[in-house]
């Protein structure tokens, strides 16, 4: 099997769309692009898919607080979300 595929866009390759995919990557510190697609590529993987075209992110923020002992305190939540649609390519 060649490589697995992560594209922005179309490919030039011919292919079988199997489905849209979602995943998600969250927690306190930066936002997490990396993680957020790894997430993708791995579940893409485990559903038999060639690859991932037409990646996209989408990033949102929260601040919040919660009880460092016994004290609020202010954090700030990232999460980065990515979709895509799953391929199988054609022999």
């Amino acid at each position: 099997m060649a490589n697995f595929i992560v594209s922005a866009g179309d490919i030039c390759e011919t292919y079988e769309c199997l489905d849209l995919i979602t995943a998600s990557k969250s927690g306190e510190g930066d936002f997490d692009y990396q993680g957020a697609l790894a997430n993708l590529v791995a579940y893409a993987k485990k559903s038999g898919a060639d690859g991932v075209i037409h990646v996209q992110f989408n990033e949102r923020s929260a601040v919040g607080t919660k009880k460092v002992c016994f004290q609020d305190q202010t954090i700030t939540v990232f999460e980065v979300r990515a979709w895509g649609t799953m391929i199988k390519l054609k022999s």
